[in-house]
């Protein structure tokens, strides 16, 4: 069995790909659950246990978490409490009743979740039993990335995504050095938006290559089998996965974002990068203004209203 992590910068495509990876009929494509994934992947190897307080307030989450509500987490709960596994044997174990409740027997498995390449990296003593661990990172212009997550909150305000631009490039440049330390290893394919968009099924074909699955047309499927498991909230947030990728995307933030953010975002993220990729616009701005806005980001992160 494979398992396929899919980490990402938001907004930079990755509900969409997993989407129509969803098509592909080796291919079982998880919803997300990263309330359970943080609890279970950032200590993979120590034991799951449960104290009561802990188990209560899993409890509590299961009955209002929105992305909790179809796992059938408290039959592998009560299942868990009579076995000695590691939280990662937990959440093998939490993915593979989730598909037996779906009716899916898939030999691939896909999960996709922010912050995975902290995991991955334990990869080695993590593929056991049969378990091969792949990792594809997604990742997209910080300026894009900015522009489309502030206007996202605007009709999904409970949508996790920080205004600060000092919070996006630091996550940004972040996640770039983690996806470059791996970039060369056979496990591993970092991927851009902008090439998802444009060279769509090119991209994909490269993706099986990688996972070491066929592209012929009849593997596919005409609908993912991804749409239909989501929430509703993010059925409604990812209504356009189920459209043609749109090119226009790539550079839309060119026209609407702000030159002032613009420049401070080049600033903090892509002057040092020197990379074709990203080309410098350098927009003219007040530098006075610049900077008290700078201050102003800066503050609202030292005084706790902004978290990394």
């Amino acid at each position: 069995m494979k398992l396929i992590l899919i980490t990402y910068i938001d907004r930079s495509g990755s509900t969409l790909l997993t989407y129509q990876l969803s098509r592909h009929k080796q291919i079982f494509v998880f919803p997300e659950a990263g309330y359970l994934s943080g609890m279970l992947l950032h200590h993979p190897f120590d034991r799951f246990e449960l104290s009561g307080s802990k188990l209560r307030r899993i409890y509590e989450d299961l009955k209002t978490h929105h992305q909790l509500k179809y796992w059938p987490v408290q039959e592998l709960l009560e299942r868990a409490n009579t076995q000695t596994i590691t939280n990662f044997d937990f959440f093998l174990e939490m993915l593979k009743a989730y598909a037996i409740v779906n009716g899916h027997n898939e030999s691939i498995w896909v999960f996709k979740q922010r912050n995975l390449l902290s995991i991955f990296q334990n990869r080695q003593k993590l593929s056991k039993n049969g378990v091969e661990i792949f990792c594809i990172g997604l990742i997209r212009d910080p300026r894009a990335v900015f522009f489309s997550g502030t206007q996202i909150l605007k009709n999904f305000p409970q949508f996790s995504f920080s205004r600060n631009p000092l919070i996006l490039t630091y996550t940004w440049l972040n996640f770039l050095e983690y996806a470059n330390r791996y970039n060369k290893s056979s496990d591993f394919l970092l991927l851009s938006y902008k090439n998802l968009i444009k060279d769509f099924e090119s991209t994909i074909y490269k993706i099986c290559l990688f996972i070491g699955i066929s592209d012929t047309t009849e593997e596919w499927s005409e609908q993912g089998k991804l749409y239909n498991l989501l929430s509703p909230e993010d059925k409604k947030m990812h209504q356009n996965i189920l459209r043609p990728p749109d090119s226009s995307k790539i550079y839309f933030w060119k026209q609407k974002l702000k030159p002032v953010l613009v420049k401070i975002i080049e600033q903090y993220a892509l002057q040092k990068l020197h990379s074709d990729e990203y080309q410098l616009t350098n927009p003219k701005v007040n530098s006075i203004v610049k900077n008290l806005l700078i201050l102003y980001f800066k503050l609202r992160i030292f005084i706790g209203l902004d978290r990394y």
